[in-house]
């Protein structure tokens, strides 16, 4: 799956927070683009300037500075970096990196002569021991940090216990201020340097979008309490903080929410309609900045045994997600056009390409699905509202779920082709597993809230599901048994996509343990017996995409990459047997949600 990558930084103007807002709460924004990047080397993680003059740009293997004015890029130090910082004046950055050998996360700092943008000394590290998401206070003396609990190799794991820090901005002892249940982001100093807000749950305390934690120890104070809102930013002055709704892409209607320190809500700003990759802060007082990315991908088709491949492009901006239907004659993709993705439909050798550039798809690999007999494909639509069927032969469409007090998580056709059952997220996060017959009929199997918290959740077919929690895998089936312990597995091992194999005998997944530095382990359990086996590989496997079986269960299809390949991550054949895995296909330097499909014969991969 070939791409360049287009990453685009926009603003929307909340002009101006500190007046405008008491008497119109309701107002809109304008948008405008602050600045674009295009190439095979994207440069992730941007981070604006407190003046919008400059933008920092991280890369995987050096740290660079964009000049707004200018057009023109620096580099300003060497190693793959991320969540970068700068001060409020400006002569100041910090970001994570690792350590001189090559291990660990932990925050770094240099001074910049804020004119220029250049370096003002050499970059140090300033934490002793492992840190994420460093915040420098507005008078430019500390730094704030997210810290796990330990440092025991991969602990800097989002999910794992960490505790807010600070330190000297050129480095000294860590002072603990609070620890927080698993991890939390966006640390933001008030304007007297006497707190910090963060997006996260103190140990013991309420849940929390917003926590003020104090730098004398006081007890923290939650300013928003809740779920389902990210911490955007601050304003300059720090009187008013910016929440987003914690989700993507961005329906007509949803609006970022200003509140002051106090939690008290004094307006709401229309966000702009589509796909947002992350968003990055307020810059001064009155401009929210966000990130929207797109890859120009194009598909590729390529014999498993090697050779040239044959490139499939299509008009629009991105073609990706594809699938190989079971009888192996046609295969249904994305199209992205105006910010959507669209679905459409080709003959196996990549010919007769039909694009339905009136449908709407849900923009990853729960998209779209072919029924086991090869006549339908169904696909769930953008804001995960509607279930909807296209008849192959026909061209014909039918809706059979459309419900906007629910979302559609993750489905699987059932094996006789004649209904859908599909996991249904209702309000306050409750989830049931429903069956949807194609004429539209809906009935619950199964109250997922009775099940044990999991990390890792699929179907094994449409009336049995395998779900993993952090010490143990199970099977439930869906006709009213209960769930079956399959095997313990080691504890706060977790695994977050899971596949199944064509015999529906095993599942397998990438699995992340807490006492290794990267993901580089697939875990793989026998849904008859439990049997549990665990494959190491010589690679850094991507967490939260799922592996692919290819036929006859013999090989995994999975995507990574080395720590060494700064040009691009790959799809390896990882063999079942204990054979070496080989490289089949490449996609790209940091690829976006990467895709891949295999022809049901065992010949073919497409990409």
């Amino acid at each position: 799956m070939p791409h360049r990558r287009s990453l685009v930084l926009a603003l929307s103007f909340l002009t101006p927070i500190a007046t405008a807002f008491a008497q119109q709460p309701g107002s809109a924004g304008a948008f405008r683009t602050l600045a674009s990047f295009t190439g095979e080397r994207f440069a992730a993680d941007p981070h604006v300037s407190p003046d919008g003059r400059f933008i920092l740009l991280a890369t995987r293997s050096e740290l660079l500075v964009y000049d707004v004015a200018t057009k023109r890029t620096t580099k300003l130090a060497d190693g793959e970096t991320g969540e970068l910082e700068w001060s409020r004046k400006g002569d100041r950055i910090a970001w994570v990196r690792a350590g001189d050998d090559g291990s660990g996360e932990f925050v770094w700092s240099m001074p910049l002569d804020p004119k220029t943008a250049t370096p003002a000394g050499p970059p140090q590290r300033v934490t002793i021991g492992q840190g994420e998401f460093p915040a420098i206070s507005l008078d430019g003396q500390w730094i704030a940090y997210s810290a796990p609990e330990t440092d025991a190799p991969g602990a800097p794991f989002v999910v794992n216990a960490h505790h807010l820090s600070v330190v000297p901005v050129t480095g000294g002892p860590e002072r603990v201020l609070a620890h927080f249940d698993g991890g939390f982001v966006s640390p933001h100093w008030s304007a007297d340097g006497k707190s910090i807000y963060v997006n996260g749950t103190v140990v013991g305390g309420k849940k929390a979008v917003v926590t003020k934690v104090f730098v004398d120890g006081s007890a923290p104070e939650v300013v928003r309490a809740g779920a389902g809102e990210w911490f955007a930013g601050m304003t300059a002055d720090r009187r008013h903080i910016v929440l987003v709704p914690a989700k993507s892409p961005i329906a007509a209607g949803d609006r970022a929410l200003v509140l002051d320190t106090t939690g008290k809500e004094l307006g709401r700003v229309q966000l702009p309609i589509g796909t947002i990759n992350e968003y990055d802060d307020v810059i001064g007082d009155s401009a929210l900045v966000w990130v929207d990315l797109k890859d120009r991908r194009r598909l590729e088709i390529r014999s498993m045994s090697g050779g040239a491949p044959k490139q499939i492009s299509v008009v629009g901006e991105s073609n990706d997600a594809p699938t190989w239907s079971p009888d192996g004659k046609h295969i249904v993709f994305h199209v992205r056009e105006n910010k959507h993705a669209v679905l459409a439909i080709m003959n196996a050798d990549g010919s007769n390409v039909r694009v339905f550039h009136d449908t709407e798809v849900r923009d990853d690999h729960a998209g779209a699905r072919w029924s086991p007999d090869s006549k339908f494909i169904g696909f769930s639509s953008q804001d995960w509202h509607r279930l909807t069927l296209l008849e192959v032969a026909s061209g014909q469409f039918r809706t059979i779920l459309n419900d906007t007090t629910i979302r559609v998580g993750n489905w699987i056709w059932r094996a006789d082709s004649r209904s859908i059952t599909a996991v249904m997220i209702r309000q306050a996060a409750r989830r049931s597993i429903d069956e949807i017959t194609l004429l539209g009929a809906r009935r619950q199997l199964l109250d997922v809230g009775t099940l044990a918290a999991g990390t890792g959740f699929q179907f094994i077919d449409g009336a049995t599901i395998a779900y993993r929690s952090d010490s143990a895998a199970f099977v439930v089936p869906l006709d009213g048994g209960g769930p079956r312990r399959l095997v313990d597995v080691p504890a706060k091992t977790r695994v977050s996509a899971m596949a199944v194999a064509h015999d529906r005998r095993w599942i397998a997944g990438p699995m992340w343990d807490p006492t290794r530095q990267e993901v580089n382990q697939i875990e793989l359990i026998s849904v008859e017996s439990g049997q549990r086996r665990v494959i190491e590989v010589p690679f850094r496997l991507m967490f939260a995409i799922p592996p692919i079986f290819t036929a006859g269960d013999r090989s995994l299809l999975v995507f990574g990459d080395r720590a060494d390949d700064t040009t691009s991550a790959k799809i390896y054949d990882v063999p079942l047997d204990g054979g070496a895995p080989r490289v089949v296909g490449a996609i790209g330097a940091n690829p976006n949600r990467p895709s891949a499909s295999a022809s049901p014969n065992g010949q073919s991969i497409v990409y």
